[in-house]
């Protein structure tokens, strides 16, 4: 697989598990690796202190990729984690989304917003992707 690969399949599962993730009240973050053979393990939470700071969760989530990563002792190529945002919507008002921040061994960083909203079956429905390039922050020092 090409590193463009690997980022690709990774996004591909997680921004399919997360119209199953969501809920009235948001998303409960998760993570999630690229393991050695394209197989992605899933990292939730155990514990999460009562309405953190998004720096919190990011932290949080940075810290755990790290500990996973390094546990893979570098069969792992991909890592991310999402988590609930507000973005600002083009009339200004500050709409749902879901943050996608994905790192990756050798192509670097980037976050990528999803807006959401519920369709006439009041099932979640992700919108178009925004990217954004972010500074890496999982595989630092590989």
């Amino acid at each position: 697989m090409t590193p463009q690969e690997e980022k690709n399949l990774c996004l591909l599962v997680i921004t399919r598990l997360l119209p199953e993730r969501l809920q009235d009240d948001g998303l409960y973050p998760f993570g999630a690796t690229l393991g050695p053979n394209r197989n992605i393990n899933l990292l939730v939470p155990t514990s999460m202190k009562k309405s953190p700071t998004r720096d919190e969760i990011e932290s949080y989530w940075i810290n755990q990729l790290r500990e996973s990563v390094a546990k893979l002792q570098g069969d792992c190529k991909a890592a991310c984690f999402c988590i609930a945002v507000l973005i600002p919507a083009t009339k200004g008002e500050m709409v749902p989304a879901v943050m996608v921040y994905l790192d990756h061994i050798t192509l670097g960083a980037e976050s990528i917003f999803y807006p959401y909203w519920k369709d006439e079956h009041s099932k979640f429905v992700l919108g178009e992707a925004i990217s954004s390039p972010a500074a890496c922050r999982i595989f630092i020092s590989y």
